[in-house]
């Protein structure tokens, strides 16, 4: 795979969404267990000028949470389900969480039921890495913060996932948060294609809003002008 000289990104919302192409960003991508890195395909930006919410993660009971810290550095690694503004349904994906310096990410490993972590950040890009016969569909967050929701019928607000997507992205209400941390990078597998299965159109701004149909020609014509499928 080669990179393409500007990268295919879309900002606001169903009623002010523009489009524009743009310098690639670097992906922070560890090169050394991949076979391919396909740098910055797309990029959505839900609020120019501000951090928005992204997606809500949910974490299961008792999850097994991958714990890699340094003394000035710490990663966490898990499964969880995903709803993004554009989902009718949670979708199960690998979570990578890196936090710069020496505070640790909060994220409990022991809980009598699911949690839920709203994500916020100003951005998310897309890229892709091969790993012998199978591609990663990546996302790629930087400067986020992550909101945690316990579940809390003692308290008036949304108790699961389900709830907080219709709070949020829906009926574009304001929750509160039980614990509020930032964090350097978020990385999500959304999913893993089998080489033979797999091209390029996939733009992550559909995860947000409807595109409108000119949007994804210029972007599939962006890609053959690259030499990209």
């Amino acid at each position: 795979m080669t990179q393409a000289s500007a990268v295919f990104c879309t900002e606001g919302t169903t009623d002010t969404l523009s489009m524009s192409f743009k310098t690639p960003r670097d992906m922070l991508v560890n090169l050394s267990s991949i076979d391919e890195y396909s740098g910055e395909l797309s990029r959505h930006t839900p609020m120019p000028g501000g951090i928005s919410p992204l997606f809500i993660l949910e974490i299961e009971v008792n999850p097994r949470i991958i714990n890699r810290a340094g003394s000035d550095k710490h990663v966490l690694y898990f499964n969880a389900f995903i709803m993004m503004p554009n989902s009718k349904k949670k979708e199960k994906v690998q979570v990578q969480i890196f936090k710069k310096g020496f505070d640790r990410i909060i994220m409990p490993t022991q809980n009598n039921s699911p949690y839920s972590v709203v994500v916020l950040a100003r951005d998310v890009s897309h890229y892709v890495t091969r790993v012998g016969s199978v591609f990663k569909i990546m996302m790629h967050m930087e400067n986020c913060q992550l909101c945690t929701f316990y579940k809390d019928l003692q308290r008036a607000g949304p108790q699961n996932i389900e709830e907080l997507h219709t709070s949020l992205f829906v009926a574009k209400q304001h929750c509160k948060a039980h614990y509020i941390q930032n964090v350097s990078t978020i990385k999500i597998t959304m999913a893993n294609i089998a080489i033979d299965r797999y091209n390029e159109k996939f733009i992550v701004s559909i995860l947000f809003v409807n595109l409108p149909a000119h949007f994804i020609q210029q972007y599939r014509a962006s890609r053959r002008e690259h030499g990209m499928n």
